[in-house]
């Protein structure tokens, strides 16, 4: 069962329940060696009969592969979950400058798992937006690109260009450009051929003054549904891509406060009735 030349299986396997999995790396070069020692075939059924999972064993090897390639990793004070992760992009061009980037922050204290993946995430939107940005700022481009809406571009150049260093200022900056007047995608006015004039019937807005004398309040009323209209598209957006193992920025109390508004919404727009006002905003909105 075992290879000519190399330690007995056996030592091997010894060695292995004495680490006590507390050194991932150790155990990963423990790994390598015993596949290396056994006979063709033989791999699996030595991982079986010694009590090791055959998945974890193969992460702890691409631990140990990796930094045999980046001996650095093996002094950062990392969590297995950040390791592993960090083995499955081994081919990563990024990760260098990511493993440069962890040895900043994890040499002297334990980096917890969604601090690593923060510091990650910033190296990596750095490549995407630029070096010379703060966190904030880079955070920021990210919240909002890919959205479908025009404004989007000059919101990102506006945050270029101020570079802004914390998440209030950024979120200033985008709701400044977003709720200007000038944008084609956030006002109920635009989208139609007729700037100022008379909307009544095909989309909805109009029909509000049939109803007495309502006057500037219904105009009022129908750019606030709109604005909340572009904001849950958004949160729509997202919705639609991979949930975020964690989240900074808000608290648990603010998305409990979102989730009973949307509550809220669901009572006032019924499935069985959707009117035409809100036929003609989601038509805007798109």
């Amino acid at each position: 069962m075992t290879r000519k030349n190399t330690r007995p299986l056996a030592h091997i396997a010894a060695d292995i329940h004495d680490l006590g999995r507390n050194n991932i790396f150790a155990e990963g070069d423990l790994f390598i060696e015993a596949q290396a020692a056994c006979a063709a075939g033989d791999w699996l059924e030595w991982l079986n009969d010694e009590g090791f999972s055959h998945d974890t064993a193969m992460r702890k090897m691409k631990v140990a592969k990796l930094a045999d390639r980046f001996r650095k990793l093996r002094n950062l004070k990392l969590a297995k979950t950040t390791l592993y992760a960090l083995a499955e992009d081994a081919d990563d061009p990024l990760m260098p400058t990511i493993i440069e980037a962890l040895a900043k922050v994890a040499t002297k204290a334990q980096l917890r798992p969604a601090e690593a993946e923060h510091a990650i995430l910033v190296v990596r939107l750095r490549q995407e937006f630029g070096d010379d940005l703060p966190d904030a700022t880079l955070f920021a481009l990210d919240s909002v690109a890919g959205l479908p809406w025009a404004w989007v571009g000059k919101a990102a150049t506006a945050l270029k260009a101020k570079k802004p260093t914390s998440a209030e200022d950024a979120k200033k900056i985008i709701d400044d450009v977003r709720c200007a007047p000038a944008h084609d995608d956030a006002s109920p006015e635009t989208g139609n051929g007729d700037a100022g004039g008379d909307h009544g019937g095909d989309d909805g807005v109009g029909d509000r003054g049939d109803h007495g004398d309502h006057g500037d309040h219904g105009d009022e009323q129908d750019h606030v549904e709109l604005e909340l209209i572009e904001a849950l598209r958004v949160v729509l957006h997202y919705a639609h891509r991979p949930a975020p193992k964690s989240v900074t920025g808000i608290t648990s109390a603010e998305l409990v406060l979102i989730e009973t508004f949307t509550r809220v919404l669901q009572r006032a727009c019924p499935r069985t009735r959707r009117t035409p006002a809100r036929e003609g905003a989601a038509a805007h909105m798109n």
